[in-house]
């Protein structure tokens, strides 16, 4: 099956976990979709990672935990 799942929008892309996917857009800047391409936190961070359950993003030299709803916690 040669079907694209997602159309090349994004210059970097994980694989989905739990149905989340960190991307980045051709800007460069990081956020989280869903399968169905919504997304659950906005491309506005310089990096975003995955770790115990929660996203870690950073944008500038701040820093924010936020959960898989995609709510800054911290």
């Amino acid at each position: 099956n040669d079907a694209e799942v997602i159309e090349p929008q994004y210059i970097y892309a994980e694989n989905f976990f739990e149905d989340r996917a960190v991307v980045q857009n051709p800007d460069g800047k990081m956020g989280v979709i869903d399968h169905r391409q919504h997304w659950i936190i906005e491309p506005i961070y310089d990096m975003v990672g995955f770790e115990d359950g929660l996203f870690d993003a950073r944008l500038g030299e701040e820093w924010f935990k936020i959960d898989y709803s995609g709510k800054t916690i911290k």
